[in-house]
């Protein structure tokens, strides 16, 4: 069984991809840059909230009966296929706690005791401005199978059928090579949204932001499984952890909440998905001092899963 904490901050909290980007930047660069074609193949799903529901505590029901709520973020990666992140799908057991900040902001904490999927008609997906209803989930086998901490994290993603073809939208490339360290990416996602130093997100946009994969992290029996970035300060050289210090002009980061979101890469003039947003936190320590800034965050590496992901596609066809 899975135990781990995940830190959330009340006010931004849901299983959407964000980006968080740099203080001295407008989200308007980065809604643009979320607007090119190669990524039309990122949207995002829904999740069927029914009145009878029990949410969490940091969640707002969206209206009185039976609704639609956005959930996570998505990638088409072929006509009747979609990536996201595993836990999208899952419902917790969890031990919630709360931790206050200085100047009396919550996070909200939990550690998860128990965790089981739920059944595909819970969840929709919208492409070309249609909602779509998933057909089969399926989970990376090891995503349940791991018991020690920090290992899940390399199978947080799932591959979803949907029950009729998307044809209008472009989908990219899935990257099977092993050169990922240095690249630039862009990562592309919906959710609350955010500058490095705000206390309170936004919400509802898609927006993409850039950054250089500094590392690759082993979490399984030496196999690298997780592509690894920090969020570097314009203003701060010392607020660095990973590869060069100097922030992109358009650098952002993920952080607790991001789900299913993609990382694209560009190899030879082509769009490449190179990962996806698993579940993530924030290390509170360096959120109290820097913000945003100096956070590391992960994805799931592509490459490491490419074998799973089309014998998937080719058992459920």
């Amino acid at each position: 069984m899975k135990l781990f904490v995940i830190f959330l901050i009340i006010f931004n909290c849901t299983d959407s991809n964000a980006i968080i980007f740099r203080h001295d930047r407008d989200s308007t660069e980065y809604v643009k840059l979320a607007q090119e074609e190669q990524f039309n193949c990122v949207s995002r799903m829904f999740k069927i909230i029914k009145e009878t529901d029990t949410l969490d505590k940091w969640e707002e029901r969206p209206q009185k009966g039976d609704t639609l709520k956005p959930w996570c973020s998505c990638e088409l990666i072929s006509e009747r296929y979609v990536l996201s992140a595993a836990h999208c799908f899952t419902n917790l057991l969890k031990k919630d706690t709360t931790y206050i900040l200085d100047d009396g902001s919550k996070i909200e904490t939990y550690n998860v005791t128990g965790e089981y999927i739920l059944p595909a008609n819970k969840f929709r997906f919208d492409f070309d401005g249609k909602m779509i209803e998933a057909d089969t989930i399926l989970l990376h086998p090891k995503y349940f199978s791991l018991d020690v901490e920090g290992q899940w994290k390399n199978y947080d993603v799932a591959i979803i059928k949907l029950k009729e073809p998307v044809t209008k939208i472009k989908f990219p490339i899935l990257y099977n090579n092993n050169d990922e360290v240095g690249t630039k990416y862009i990562g592309v996602g919906w959710g609350h949204y955010g500058r490095a130093y705000d206390k309170e997100l936004n919400y509802g946009k898609k927006l993409a932001g850039e950054n250089i994969i500094d590392t690759i992290w082993n979490f399984r029996d030496g196999v690298p499984g997780t592509l690894g970035e920090d969020f570097d300060s314009p203003i701060d050289s010392n607020c660095n952890k990973l590869g060069d210090s100097k922030p992109l002009d358009l650098e952002c980061t993920t952080t607790g909440g991001d789900s299913g979101g993609g990382l694209f890469i560009k190899k030879e003039n082509q769009w490449f998905l190179a990962g996806v947003s698993p579940s993530g936190g924030v290390d509170i320590e360096q959120y109290e001092k820097t913000g945003y800034y100096c956070q590391s965050s992960y994805w799931v590496r592509i490459s490491t899963i490419i074998d799973w992901l089309n014998q998937s596609i080719k058992n459920t066809k």
